[in-house]
């Protein structure tokens, strides 16, 4: 197309050039009239006008074939220059990709730091690099253990040096302002062993980041105040925890989606007791986890899951139609009456008399967390109270906590302001 209308402004320009010298041409002729019998009234300054408005016309047509030339040459320079630097990227490229894969750890470690260089400089690419950097943790690894040889635990111990590095540039690169951020793009883990690593700090704003069928068999791992926020899909489905210290302080769940489905906590810790938000909590059954996963104390748990929003009564005004499907999205057994549920505008939070089910996987027993249970009681007050109009049947809810009983009232369907309640609580 380009080539096209280069042609056609090329060719306008030699008919105007044309024409021009035509009319130059038969003006030194004298003027010969173009149809016989015309008055020929040329005085020597039309002439002259002519004579200008001819070489004016040549003299814009010739410039604009120029400047045509010389955008036509621009874009072939600057496309020459594009593949100029398209053939250093991929000569850099080949050059790290054959570092990562030295038998020395040394060459291993320059490489890793050539490759967050090469991912910076290189925009369009960069996802590319992040999945060699990711690549590299999926590799087989033997983290030390110390019953192999004196060479074989010396070449593991640098191997841990390497990929420690390759977790801490990829922290680097999340957390807030980093020189080039790496956040929006895709961190795929998927199977990789960990001993140890910091992501302390890195914020999960968007991408799929992927932690399934990972294993985390040793070491500290940290997600101290870590971030993962809108848009961010983190998934630990099926991962193993078998040994290391997992510490999630000051973590922040600020509306993106965390899974954590049939994984496996066999030893170490995970702990999420020391957690800032959870709006929404992530996806998980602590009656799998056992003693492994530490969640917050209940009263906080809930007073951050709730959030002041209202609770509606199961048996209510409500449709019976609402209160299944709220059954079913939490795939309550016919044995657990369902009580109460939270309107939450995503999978309503259930209250049964044993348990507050958060999600179809976070169920949170009230006897074994902090001994508490919910109650609900219906009663008529006659006038002169501050429940209600007068002869008014209104519903309560008793909350009670070891010792301690706390009545919260509702007028119609809608609970009011039960985080109140629960914050009076003391805590277990």
């Amino acid at each position: 197309m380009l080539l096209l209308q280069i042609a056609l402004v090329l060719l306008l320009g030699l008919t105007i050039t044309v024409l021009a010298a035509v009319a130059v041409w038969w003006w030194l002729l004298g003027r010969p009239p173009v149809v016989p019998g015309a008055p020929v009234d040329f005085t020597v300054e039309n002439r002259y006008r002519l004579l200008t408005i001819a070489l004016t016309v040549a003299g814009g047509v010739g410039g604009v074939t120029a400047l045509v030339i010389a955008y036509r040459k621009q874009l072939l320079g600057e496309a020459e220059h594009a593949r100029e630097d398209t053939k250093l990227f991929t000569e850099r490229y080949a050059r790290v990709a054959e570092q990562l894969g030295s038998d020395k750890a040394a060459v291993r470690l320059a490489g890793v730091y050539a490759m967050a260089d090469l991912a910076d400089d290189w925009q369009s690419r960069r996802q590319v690099c992040i999945d060699v950097f990711c690549g590299y943790l999926r590799l087989p690894y033997r983290p030390p253990d110390g019953a192999g040889s004196a060479e074989d635990e010396r070449a593991a111990l640098e191997e841990r040096q390497v990929r420690h590095t390759v977790i801490r540039l990829v922290r680097d690169h999340l957390r807030p302002g980093a020189e080039v951020g790496w956040n929006g793009h895709d961190f795929d883990f998927t199977a990789a062993v960990f001993d140890g690593g910091d992501f302390g700090g890195a914020v999960f704003d968007g991408g799929a980041v992927s932690f399934r069928s990972a294993r985390f068999v040793g070491g500290d791992v940290s997600f101290r105040d870590v971030v993962f926020g809108e848009g961010a899909e983190v998934s630990f489905d099926g991962a193993v925890f078998d040994g290391a210290e997992v510490s999630l302080d000051g973590a922040a769940f600020a509306g993106g989606q965390v899974s954590l489905r049939a994984a496996d906590f066999l030893s170490g810790t995970v702990d999420l007791s020391k957690a800032l938000r959870w709006q929404p909590p992530p996806e998980l059954d602590p009656e799998r986890a056992g003693p492994v996963l530490v969640l917050p104390p209940f009263g906080r748990l809930l007073r951050a899951v709730l959030d002041r929003r209202p609770v509606v009564r199961a048996g209510g005004s409500k449709t019976a139609r609402r209160e299944a499907a709220v059954r079913k999205a939490h795939a309550l057994p016919d044995r657990e009456d369902l009580i109460g549920y939270l309107e939450n505008g995503h999978v309503p939070i259930a209250f049964t008399e044993r348990r507050v089910h958060v999600t179809p996987t976070l169920k949170i027993p009230y006897s074994e967390v902090a001994e508490v249970t919910f109650t609900w009681h219906s009663e008529t007050v006659g006038g002169g109270t501050d429940q209600g109009p007068a002869h008014d049947t209104i519903t309560y809810i008793r909350i009670h906590h070891r010792d301690v009983e706390e009545r919260l009232y509702q007028h119609g369907d809608t609970v009011v302001e039960l985080v109140r309640a629960i914050r009076r609580l003391p805590r277990p």
